[in-house]
């Protein structure tokens, strides 16, 4: 993919999921014109065989959730399915069934460069944002004024394939820290024209199978696929004249409540999208909330997929008013030892041992707000102050795990196909050796975001503020 999309960070640094920034470059299968070459069966197999066995050199967290008999059984048939040509696009759905079996949320693979480069130039894409609510696809956004689809309207097929099909089709496909649904279900939600794309080609007309709200009988209309242009564009448009920031604070004073929105923990990401520094932006906001008298902080790192672990260690040290710590250790593969008990062994990483809080760290009321975006950096951030904070979590379960994880590696391309693979080559023991029950960090209270323009989140937690006794 271009380089614009990605953030290479050095093997201490826990990233957040390469490509899916605002701008993810559509690198999907090709668009009908594009004649598709057919890969041989030896050069499928070959490949196949290059990332089995660099998981098996590299992973430290391969056999975590699925044994290795397992594993090796998972890929042994995969392996005897392939028995004639495929396209890439074919490979890379057969491929990606693997990460519900390794069940680590950085190891990635996305398509070749060479599709990468036609797609950017001629591909055509969904016309309208979809996401998926309550079990049910429903239209976010229109990207074309004359689109006869209004937001909000219920999507029953595209294509003549039922809605629950696909998404099962791609939620079967998608990355995931063990057994947690919300952040696959969250990166489907925020680029489903692109894993569309990936999975099922880039027709040049959509037919969409819809039903009004309020209505019993259904509708079909077939709309043009549009560029990636047109689609910036429509996005440009509306978020005209509106100014983000990644670290932002909103002060209540009549609450005597802040909240501290961190959106990102890279600092490169911080420094080229919004101008910002991490430690001098958080500093600065600290010393406003200690000067105002704050009481209640509200910490939203909802859709906050990681970053610099120094950041986020620095931002514990503002909340947490002890000595802690918020990694146990570390581990890498041994060489040559590909399986058994003692296949990871201990090494050296970032933010080891005691870590002391500042001088002065905030000791009020903490809540602390997450969703299924909450990943990686953010996962261990929430999972520092649920050990050493009497805060409340609010929201959705986590995306990242709170107990074990892995980071690190770099971007590989197979041999023949081109596919792209991220393989994480080292072990971050949050709490202990353990995935724990292998799901996210559990809310105290579980508030799913309504998806409108009202914030359930923060309303209920601003409920709870101004009802909590004084």
């Amino acid at each position: 993919m271009s380089k614009r999309y990605f953030f290479f960070f050095q093997a201490i640094v826990l990233f957040l999921i390469p490509c899916l920034s605002a701008n993810l470059p559509l690198v999907a299968q090709s668009a009908a014109r594009q004649p598709e070459r057919q890969f041989q069966v030896a050069e499928l197999r070959a490949d196949l065989r290059w990332y089995r066995e660099a998981l098996q050199r590299k992973h430290p967290n391969l056999h975590v959730y699925t044994p290795e008999p397992a594993i090796d059984a998972f890929f042994d048939s995969l392996d005897a399915s392939i028995r004639s040509p495929m396209t890439e696009r074919e490979f890379f759905n057969l491929l990606t069934l693997s990460f519900t079996r390794v069940r680590d949320g950085h190891t990635h693979i996305f398509p070749s460069d060479a599709t990468d480069r036609y797609l950017n130039e001629s591909g055509r894409f969904l016309p309208v944002k979809l996401v998926f609510e309550e079990g049910e696809m429903r239209v976010a956004e229109v990207f074309c004024p004359d689109c006869p689809l209004p937001p909000g309207v219920r999507i029953l097929s595209i294509n003549k394939q039922p809605t629950a099909g696909i998404r099962d089709f791609m939620m079967e496909r998608q990355i995931r820290d063990g057994y947690n649904e919300t952040y696959p279900a969250w990166i489907l939600n925020r680029w489903f024209i692109n894993y569309y794309a990936f999975h099922f080609g880039c027709p040049e007309t959509f037919e969409f199978e819809y039903r009004l709200p309020g209505q019993s009988e259904t509708q079909v209309v077939s709309v043009p696929a549009l560029s990636q242009a047109r689609i910036d564009a429509c996005r440009s448009s509306k978020a005209a004249g509106s100014k983000a920031q990644g670290i932002s604070l909103s002060l209540d004073t009549a609450r005597r409540t802040a909240v501290l929105r961190i959106s990102d923990f890279h600092s490169a990401a911080l420094k080229k999208q919004y101008g910002q520094r991490f430690k001098p932006v958080v500093s600065a906001h600290f010393q406003t909330i200690r000067a105002l008298g704050i009481e209640h902080l509200i910490l939203d790192l909802r859709d906050n997929q990681g970053g610099d672990l120094g950041n986020g260690v620095f931002l514990l040290k503002h909340l947490i008013d002890h000595p802690f710590k918020i990694v146990e250790g570390y581990g890498k593969v041994r060489r040559n030892a590909t399986s058994g008990p003692r296949r990871v062994r201990k090494v050296r990483g970032p933010a080891e041992g005691w870590q002391k809080p500042v001088g002065q760290p905030f000791t009020g009321r903490l809540y602390v707000l997450v969703n299924g975006g909450s990943f990686s950096n953010s996962g261990i951030v929430s999972s520092g102050l649920r050990r050493h904070t009497r805060c409340l979590v609010i929201g959705e379960e986590t995306g990242g795990n709170p107990d074990l994880l892995s980071a690190g590696g770099r971007y590989q391309r197979l041999p023949y196909t081109g596919l792209k693979v991220l393989i994480p080559n080292r072990q971050f023991r949050i709490t202990g050796p353990a995935p724990g029950n292998g799901r996210g960090l559990m809310p105290d209270h579980v508030v799913p975001a309504d998806g409108g323009h009202r914030d359930s989140v923060l309303q209920f937690t601003l409920h709870l503020i101004d009802t909590s006794p004084r």
